[in-house]
């Protein structure tokens, strides 16, 4: 019987171990009662401090499973490079206290030691043999962050016992960015008597929440080490073209900090009093930083087929 704490094992059981649609689908399909599992809006600042009030932020079991990453937990497994990771601080502290904490602390430090090791060794593998040493350097540091990230949520006040390890950002930003451009190339194949401009305007909106996403990382939760929100082109897609919902889905972000892509408007943080020595250049929520040509703009009339997909008439 395989050890469910193998990290090979682990790998396998994540809800996205097949592909960020097949996640994101289940997502919107098996937890429809509980939109806030995926929505970012349970972000807040408290007190001065940006906490989240649920685990609705990317994590680890968001990230599917490609064959890097399965070769880098074969190597941790083999050469047992788990042992070579050092805790940050909090986290070192629980462990040293552990019979003072609750199970869940100590099972959460388990899995960050685990996926510490595999993401270090992926990230020693994709780089070894680049000449880019600046790129190298970068992704250390995003991993060293994600550390940093990692142990200022595991003393979160509303940490508790189904609170995930958060994702490492180049990986999933890799496997989501990368699941966005595939999708809308199989719908032009399933769909071949559409227009490619019509598939082509889908995919720019995504790309354009994708952007936004990325660039919220960059200048806001990455900087302050807090976990990030998950990237939600695709269910954005579904709520607005699959279940033509586009007012519900909107309606998730009214009286939030959130634009309807997703990422945090700097116009309304502003408002809020909470923009105070943030960077510039964060979303407006009008549309943000990102220009696209979108199917909500082009002149066509939209319906819906059998298949459950918008098609043009």
């Amino acid at each position: 019987m395989a050890d469910p704490q193998d990290p090979l094992t682990q790998l396998s059981l994540t809800s996205f171990s097949q592909s960020f649609i097949i996640g994101a689908t289940g997502e919107l399909l098996h937890r429809s009662d509980r939109p806030v599992c995926f929505l970012p809006t349970s972000l807040s600042c408290e007190a001065g401090e940006w906490v989240w009030s649920t685990n609705a932020y990317a994590t680890v079991s968001d990230t599917p499973v490609t064959d890097e990453l399965l070769d880098a937990a074969r190597v941790v497994v083999r050469e047992n490079l788990e042992k070579q990771i050092v805790l940050p601080p909090k986290m070192k502290m629980i462990r040293a206290d552990h019979l003072l904490w609750s199970e869940w602390y100590v099972t959460f430090i388990t899995k960050f030691v685990k996926f510490n090791a595999i993401y270090k060794r992926w990230v020693e593998a994709e780089y070894e043999k680049s000449e880019d040493l600046a790129d190298y350097s970068a992704t250390m540091e995003a991993l060293e962050n994600w550390r940093k990230t990692c142990d200022a949520l595991v003393v979160c006040p509303k940490f508790s016992s189904n609170w995930e390890v958060p994702a490492f950002v180049s990986v999933y930003g890799m496997c989501c960015y990368g699941a966005c451009l595939d999708y809308f190339e199989d719908q032009k194949e399933h769909f071949p008597w559409k227009k490619k401009d019509f598939w082509d305007g889908y995919l720019n909106e995504a790309v354009a929440v994708f952007g936004e996403w990325q660039h919220m990382f960059d200048n806001f939760t990455s900087p302050k080490f807090i976990a990030f929100p998950k990237c939600l082109w695709y269910h954005r897609y579904f709520y607005q073209h699959v279940k033509e919902q586009p007012g519900f889905w909107r309606k998730f972000f009214e009286g939030t900090l959130f634009n309807d892509r997703g990422a945090i408007a700097m116009s309304k943080l502003a408002t809020s009093g909470m923009a105070v020595g943030l960077p510039t250049g964060l979303p407006t929520g009008g549309g943000g930083r990102f220009t696209v040509d979108s199917p909500l703009t082009i002149n066509s009339d939209v319906n819906s087929d059998m298949s459950g997909f918008v098609t043009q008439t």
